[in-house]
């Protein structure tokens, strides 16, 4: 195509849209819609002429849908429940007038698919319910009518990416003034009934009604009591219900669970492959006594071979009848929820049977949490920990310049084409997947292994089936950073995705230098831990008298390099009390006050890098550490071992133990700790602050940089998300 021209589109706002989400049905419908949309812009610019370049969509699985739904030849075919088409595509064009009208049709295509998918909502869920407001239509028009910012430039190759980074930078997309009441979603904008609580119980209770109104027509799990939203916002919500209408096809909302049900999954495998009658029978008694929809929208249990190193997410397959218990609203799991009105309706209004019912039901579950699983200890109560999961790829402009452009459009393809499976796979759910970007939802379980496996994915899929063709141009690398937030279920979703966004774009990728895991913990206090490393990361040789991250001859061996993932995973196992493992929590806080003083931390804050002072031996001070908390340990009941009095060291009673074997279990625990303290980055921002890949720590005990969140993220790990087990 010699003399043609890139058109690049660019479709906004995104981060609003998407993080503006208050549970997982809006942070779904938000990326699916945006998705969605660019799939029906993508097909105005092919209808003009334009060939569309990047990504590559002949494969698509949306952008295929939504073809054959314009061609007419879709026939009864279900869209795809994942979103994949990315909110930027370029295409080739004849010219620069050529792309000016391939732009226009986007843009127009865009712009009708948005307005049948806001009509039909009114239609379904507003109409009528507008006469209870004030201005509502007027309220609906304004907000839906100029929402959405498109920007394009057409632009010779190799300054494509450059225009439309510069176009960006031109703001010419201005929404209006949003006064009244705002909605509980998107703040920026006025909800729509239009009246303002602020002005008396008058319009406090005309605003109620006009909001009950359309609470009977969605239901109170698509619109709980409370929940007062703008017209954007409820478009996002509800238009999934009514997807036949609205995007021409059905859409299994039943994909996506709740934070609290996500949360749940590894304890409702457990239930179920311990006490199957126990679970079905309590799922009856909730039949008998709440509303149908307490069984629907939520994902069953996915029941899969495979196990994490704490031996959790074990696979599940029982011939038993369940009663739906799988598919519960997630706060039917937990009996303090049952108890509270809000959280669990029932369609009970007497007030003291109601109240008969919910201690009934929580006696159940209580029942439930003391009975004893295959490993004869009790089941406990669910997490109220889950993972959410946003991975990116790394220099992708670097990448177009040493591969074809059609070739990093195939590696993009053949990527986001895996990322179902392995979250699948992993019990979680694709909340999105286009290009080089994935967010997902997962149990706190199995999150780091499934972001392990999307990175090697995301490296593989650049490769190539001709043994002849070099698969990595010498140089670059393809590599996939990755953030995984372990967050609480309660924690609003829109607090949770703007920690996640920052873990990975100032974390992983600014601060450590790409090619990263980034790991938080965000409890409802605020962010507990916060650790970050390379995929590869040094091991710390020192327990065998060598320098850390170093050969015995000097410089960086082979078996210097561990993976991250396992390095955690294996202090989490040290730390696991119920998997018989040794070591206290106090020791974790000692180690973490200590080694505050020791590289002169002010304050320690989650995040914080220290270098150690001179002459400090770590290894030494670990080792010490460790003896001593073995040492003084609490007797296992039934272990035979001679325990004494109270030592004085505050962990309970001295252990009086069998030598050899207690040796290797504190030279183990050591080198698991060791593995975990020093810094691991690619790019240094200073000098001396983190031990990159060149070197890889190979400052040894001097000048070294460490930081205790990794210790932190393991025995969150090991206590698998239950609060109150650590500070």
């Amino acid at each position: 195509m010699s003399g043609s021209m890139l058109l690049s589109v660019s479709i906004g706002p995104v981060q609003g849209f998407v993080a503006q989400s208050r549970r997982t049905r809006d942070l779904w419908g938000s990326s699916y819609l945006l998705s969605y949309l660019a799939a029906r812009a993508a097909l105005g610019v092919v209808r003009a002429g334009g060939k569309i370049v990047r990504p590559n969509l002949e494969k698509d699985p949306l952008f295929q849908w939504v073809e054959r739904q314009a061609q007419g030849s879709g026939g009864l075919e279900r869209p795809p429940y994942v979103g994949s088409v990315p909110n930027h595509f370029v295409a080739w064009v004849d010219s620069v007038e050529a792309g000016r009208r391939a732009a226009q049709e986007g843009v127009g295509e865009l712009e009708r698919a948005w307005r049948h998918i806001c009509q039909v909502v009114w239609d379904r869920y507003v109409a009528g319910a507008d006469e209870l407001g004030v201005d509502v239509a007027a309220i609906w028009r304004r907000q839906t009518e100029r929402y959405w910012e498109v920007a394009w430039t057409v632009a010779p190759e190799g300054e494509a990416d450059a225009s439309l980074a510069r176009r960006k930078l031109w703001r010419t997309h201005h929404l209006p003034d949003e006064p009244g009441d705002k909605c509980m979603v998107m703040p920026d904008f006025q909800e729509l009934s239009g009246y303002v609580r602020a002005r008396g119980p008058r319009e406090r209770e005309a605003q109620d009604r006009f909001w009950a109104e359309i609470r009977k027509k969605a239901g109170p799990l698509n619109l709980p009591p409370g929940d007062r939203l703008c017209a954007i916002a409820l478009v996002k919500r509800l238009f999934a219900s009514v997807s036949e209408e609205a995007i021409g096809g059905r859409i299994d909302v039943s994909k996506w669970p709740s934070t609290v049900y996500m949360a749940a999954v590894p304890w409702i495998d457990r239930v179920l492959e311990s006490v199957p009658e126990q679970a079905a029978q309590y799922a009856r008694a909730v039949a008998n006594v709440a509303p149908r929809e307490v069984f629907s929208e939520r994902r069953p249990v996915r029941r899969t071979g495979g196990r994490t190193a704490l031996g959790l997410g074990r696979a599940l397959d029982t011939p038993h009848d369940t009663g739906g218990f799988e598919r519960l609203d997630g706060n039917f799991f937990h009996a303090d929820a049952v108890l509270n009105e809000r959280l669990c309706v029932l369609p009970e209004e007497d007030p003291d049977r109601s109240a008969a019912i919910r201690r009934e039901l929580a006696q159940r579950l209580k029942d439930i949490a003391q009975a004893k699983g295959a490993d004869g200890k009790p089941l406990g109560s669910p997490s109220l920990f889950y993972a959410l999961l946003l991975a990116d790829g790394d220099r992708l402009g670097e990448l177009l310049q040493v591969y074809k452009e059609g070739e990093v459009s195939e590696a993009l393809r053949r990527f986001s084409a895996r990322v179902p499976d392995i979250v699948d796979r992993h019990s979680g759910v694709v909340v999105y997947a286009g290009g080089d970007d994935v967010l997902a939802m997962l149990p706190s379980t199995t999150a780091l292994d499934c972001a392990r496996e999307l990175a090697a994915a995301y490296r593989d899929s650049f490769g190539s089936e001709d043994p002849a063709h070099q698969a990595v141009p010498a140089g670059i690398e393809p590599t996939l950073s990755a953030a995984v937030l372990f967050t609480h279920a309660r924690i609003p979703m829109n607090t949770s995705l703007g920690e996640l966004r920052r873990l990975l774009d100032d974390v992983a990728k600014d601060e450590n230098g790409r090619d990263s895991l980034a790991v938080g913990v965000l409890k409802r206090g605020g962010l507990h831990a916060q650790w970050v490393t390379t995929w590869r990361r040094p091991a710390f040789s020192d327990v065998s008298g060598h320098g850390v991250g170093q050969a015995p001859g000097g410089g960086a061996s082979p078996e210097a390099f561990i993976d991250a993932v396992d390095a955690i995973q294996r202090l989490a196992s040290h730390l696991d009390r119920e998997a018989g493992g040794p070591l206290s929590t106090s020791l974790l806080y000692r180690l973490r006050n200590t080694l505050g003083l020791l590289c002169e931390w002010p304050v320690w804050a989650p995040g914080t890098w220290g270098r150690l002072l001179e002459g400090v031996d770590l290894p030494a001070f670990v080792r010490a550490e460790v003896r001593n908390s073995f040492e003084h340990r609490p007797a296992p009941s039934g272990s035979g071992r001679e325990a004494t009095g109270d030592s004085g060291g505050g962990d309970g009673v001295r252990v009086i133990s069998s030598g050899t074997r207690n040796d290797e279990n504190v030279e183990e625990l050591v080198q698991a700790i060791l593995d975990i303290l020093p810094r691991s980055c690619r790019e240094r921002r200073e000098p001396h602050a983190g031990n990159g890949d060149e070197g890889s720590g190979g400052e040894g005990r001097r000048g070294l940089t460490i930081g205790v969140d990794g210790l932190l993220v393991a025995k969150f790990l090991a206590n698998r998300g239950e609060e109150g087990t650590d500070e």
